[in-house]
């Protein structure tokens, strides 16, 4: 705003006021100067004026030439501020990815260094460790093995199962104890597949293996150690090992007693978690067929509204158009009588009927229009009458239902054509009644 305030305000300022800008431009004189500057005389008063235009041209200028510069700059501004979001966000979509990537590698590079260092099952056997942990190709690759920790927890507890952890430390005298007497033994691997365990392994001289010793407040390595559900959202620890095997007192037998005695509550929660997803799809269910059976009631209403308000509209309309026939019928010109010059006579087929009448030939077609229908709903000679004078009924347009026609030559007769100036009915001739629909 000062800028914005200066660039405007400097357009009242003094012709050198602008000048003293321009390098090289002689500086300006004081505001405070002698009185013949400011008083002169008034030759000197046109010189002053006539040195004005110019500057305030040049200060009109001046403010036209900063303004799309300071646009320029704002864009610029928020441009950067855009790159600079825009760039965090990547930043922190390409740590992730970057992260999990580093969890499948980095555990690729502890089996692998664990497979280097371990020995087979025994002299017989076809199997070493890499043949059963690897996470390419190992026996418990699909299903069982999780590349970090935080998915560890997270199958174990949507899956309602075991988890083993497995912590190695290769600093050790002895880093392979576990590896050797407890993982690549048959017994190990028939608890692994009874109980459908998942399978997790770090390396404590790693970041996510250290933590993860942190949080579970290892003090010995190896590690070992089985986690599962204690309710429904919470994981417990049920069983770990730690340090060498002779301080840890492991057993099969016994690590599988543990498990067995936990294993009841994993399938009371899946059971329960069955229950739950029956009930919600039996609700589910119920809630379709409820909303299935409210909308076919509602359907059924509305047709049933549409029917009455349609039956009510028909009504109306039956009673408007026997009021307009009466009216009509009040409004029918007399049968000229005797030979009378003006006159035409039409003979009409009504209802298998021959009808022979006469109109008056200054009338219009609509006449004989009116006669048809009056005749066939038999309303010539009911002594019903319109009781509103000679008012016209009120929201309701008539329109015929049927056409006059000639046969010889075949002719459609207009309503609104005059009789006589129609020479196939006058002085006479014979028409009949067709339906719209038949035509």
């Amino acid at each position: 705003m000062n800028f914005i305030n200066h660039a405007l305000g400097s357009s009242n300022a003094s012709g050198p006021d602008f000048v003293r800008s321009i390098p090289g431009a002689f500086p300006n004189q004081s505001r405070n100067g002698n009185s013949n500057t400011e008083s002169g005389t008034n030759h000197n008063n046109g010189s002053t004026d006539g040195a004005t235009a110019p500057s305030r041209s040049l200060a009109f200028f001046k403010v036209i030439y900063r303004i799309p510069l300071l646009l320029l700059f704002y864009f610029m501004k928020v441009s950067l501020v855009l790159f600079t979001t825009t760039k965090s966000f990547l930043k922190y979509e390409e740590f992730y990815k970057k992260a999990k990537l580093e969890h499948k590698v980095e555990l690729n590079d502890i089996i692998d260094t664990i497979s280097n260092q371990a020995i087979p099952l025994d002299d017989n056997s076809s199997y070493t460790f890499a043949s059963l942990y690897s996470v390419e190709n190992g026996r418990f690759n699909k299903g069982y093995m999780r590349d970090s920790y935080t998915d560890l927890l997270a199958g174990t507890s949507d899956q309602a199962t075991f988890g083993m952890i497995y912590l190695h430390d290769p600093l050790l005298d002895d880093p392979m104890q576990y590896v050797n007497d407890i993982l690549c033994t048959e017994p190990f691997i028939t608890l692994i597949q009874k109980f459908q365990m998942l399978l997790w392994i770090g390396d404590v001289t790693k970041s996510e293996g250290l933590q993860v010793a942190n949080s579970l407040k290892v003090r010995k390595f190896p590690f070992l150690g089985f986690i599962t559900l204690k309710n429904e959202s919470k994981v417990e620890l049920v069983k770990s090992y730690q340090g060498s095997l002779i301080e840890c007192d492991y057993s099969s037998q016994s690590l599988e007693n543990i498990l067995t005695k936990a294993y009841p509550k994993l399938v009371n929660i899946r059971q329960q978690r069955q229950n739950q997803a029956m009930e919600s799809l039996i609700r589910e269910q119920q809630d379709a067929r409820y909303q299935t059976s409210l909308n076919r009631d509602q359907e059924r209403e509305r047709r049933r509204v549409q029917a009455r308000e349609r039956e009510q509209m028909e009504r109306h309309r039956e009673i408007q158009e026997r009021q307009w026939l009466l009216w009509r019928k009040a409004r029918l010109h007399p049968e000229p009588v005797g030979n009378e010059i003006n006159s035409s006579r039409i003979a009409l087929r009504v209802d298998g009927n021959r009808v022979v009448r006469k109109f008056d030939s200054s009338l219009p077609i609509e006449e004989i229009y009116a006669y048809a229908e009056l005749y066939s709903k038999g309303l010539l000679e009911a002594d019903a009458e319109y009781d509103s004078h000679d008012e016209y009924p009120s929201g309701y347009d008539h329109e015929y239902t049927f056409k006059l026609v000639c046969l010889a030559p075949r002719k459609e007769l207009d309503p609104s054509t005059i009789i006589s100036e129609e020479p196939l009915i006058y002085p006479s001739g014979n028409v009949v009644i067709e339906d719209i629909g038949e035509i």
